[in-house]
């Protein structure tokens, strides 16, 4: 399965999925087309997909990897991810089941982490409730927002949330309020840190549902205009702090860049897009000339908000 995981212990973990597929929601998938699983629509085979239907099956699973030592890398809608031409070779999990779904009460709402942030946002939009807006039309699933903080239009999703619940590598599931939680710009400590997020309380204030409604038909207009049609990552760079990275690359005379068949959209210069053809190789060397340009021409040097993967899960270094 991989080259940097023994034999001995790649059977031992079959071994153990297979034992908890009998009792618990859990899909293991073998040889899957990491494309598939990204906005970016590149990527290699990944070794193996392993799907949590439930907070009972995550912690399961993390235990079953913890004892036999086997590294993986969480993935919530791979919005802002891009994976490696030659694929992944340590498993990779997602989540499902009972954690696509979300209910509404009198204070707000409580999703599973794999519930799909902009249907949250309209359907708490649908019930009269006001605080999403903003986060409306961001790709990628609410836990994955909470891990790394998502934010737009003025509201970061730490704004609004209560409290989370997570399974710590090796633990058992966990509830931890939001006010515990240390976290910044696009970042927080659960993504520091390897936590799994399965759940998640957002307190929001009841609103006129046709204000509400008007606003995000507002923010996806505007998202419409800024945002290509073409696969992609959404935004390349964090914006630095008292600027924008959009501001800085455009001045750096990055829109329209190609290398291959990747190349940075002209609606906006922090937006690499996948033309036919478009490898891994091509987007990180795009990626990587993107910061060069800015760095030599302003001295600043953009950090990645696109997560870009080798094939053993590890970052990619963008260079300086």
């Amino acid at each position: 399965m991989a080259k940097n995981i023994p034999l001995s212990a790649v059977r031992e973990l079959q071994s153990e999925l297979r034992l908890l597929q009998r009792e618990l929601p859990l899909e293991v998938h073998e040889r899957v087309d990491l494309a598939s699983w990204s906005s970016m629509r590149i990527g290699g085979l990944g070794d193996l997909v392993i799907r949590c239907g439930s907070e009972t099956v995550v912690a399961e699973v993390l235990s079953a990897l913890g004892r036999i030592g086997v590294r993986y890398f969480v993935l919530g809608g791979g919005s802002n991810v891009v994976f490696d031409d030659r694929g992944l070779r340590i498993p990779l999990l997602t989540l499902g089941g009972d954690l696509a779904r979300w209910e509404i009460d009198p204070d707000g709402v409580v999703a599973g982490a794999s519930a799909k942030l902009t249907q949250v946002c309209r359907a708490v939009a649908r019930a009269g409730f006001s605080g999403m807006e903003g986060l409306f039309g961001i790709p990628g699933t609410l836990g994955g927002a909470v891990a790394m903080n998502a934010g737009a239009y003025g509201v970061e999703i730490f704004d609004l949330l209560d409290r989370v619940e997570i399974v710590p590598a090796g633990g058992r599931p966990v509830t931890i309020p939001a006010a515990a939680i240390g976290h910044g710009y696009r970042s927080s400590e659960l993504k520091q840190r390897g936590d799994v997020v399965t759940r998640v309380r957002l307190n929001l204030e009841p609103a006129e549902i046709s204000r509400v409604m008007g606003k995000i038909r507002e923010i996806n207009l505007l998202r419409r205009k800024k945002l290509p049609s073409r696969p992609s990552a959404g935004s390349v760079f964090r914006n630095p702090p008292g600027d924008f990275a959009g501001r800085l690359l455009e001045a750096a005379g990055c829109k329209g860049l190609r290398v291959g068949g990747a190349r940075i959209t002209e609606v906006h210069a922090n937006v690499i897009v996948a033309d036919r053809g478009a490898t891994s190789a091509d987007v990180v060397e795009l990626a990587r000339t993107m910061r060069r340009r800015v760095h030599d021409r302003f001295g600043i040097l953009l950090e990645p908000e696109v997560l870009f993967l080798d094939e053993l899960g590890e970052p990619i270094d963008l260079g300086g």
